[in-house]
């Protein structure tokens, strides 16, 4: 059942040192392992929502405690996600034409890159936010129990 999955966003976390290099984001990236392996040992499935792509994790050293690391990536095109980004607090720092376009683009890889990756895409441009959210259960209990909930 997914209502047993603790779901952490990565942002809570994140400290400007992390970003200064791939060392740093590869620390990051493990400390995020480790906290999900801790809470996996009390049988509870976690959900990091953030900012991720296929493969980072695989190269961490505390990867070697998960049997299957599985990606969902909300994607939306390019005027919604800018709207989106637009709209955000201005402490996020989000409002930038750099900020928006480097989205964009990475938007654009995961919906190109669909059949070279491991990743399940889930287009939200038209979708309202509860069915968003029905449709990443569904996800989540497919990848969990290999079925679809009633």
């Amino acid at each position: 059942m997914t209502h047993n999955v603790v779901v952490m966003p990565s942002d809570i976390l994140w400290r400007p040192e992390f970003g200064t290099s791939e060392t740093n984001l590869r620390d990051y990236r493990n400390m995020w392992l480790r906290i999900s392996k801790n809470i996996s040992q009390a049988e509870r499935p976690v959900m990091l929502c953030g900012s991720f792509s296929p493969g980072q994790f695989e190269e961490c050293v505390e990867v070697s405690y998960f049997s299957k690391i599985h990606y969902l990536s909300l994607l939306c095109d390019d005027e919604t996600l800018e709207r989106s980004l637009r709209g955000r607090p201005s402490w996020w720092n989000s409002g930038s034409d750099e900020f928006i376009k480097t989205h964009q683009d990475w938007n654009r890889w995961f919906r190109d890159s669909q059949h070279e990756q491991d990743v399940t895409l889930l287009d939200t441009t038209d979708v309202q936010v509860e069915v968003t959210v029905d449709q990443v259960k569904q996800w989540l209990a497919e990848k969990l129990h290999g079925a679809v909930p009633q």
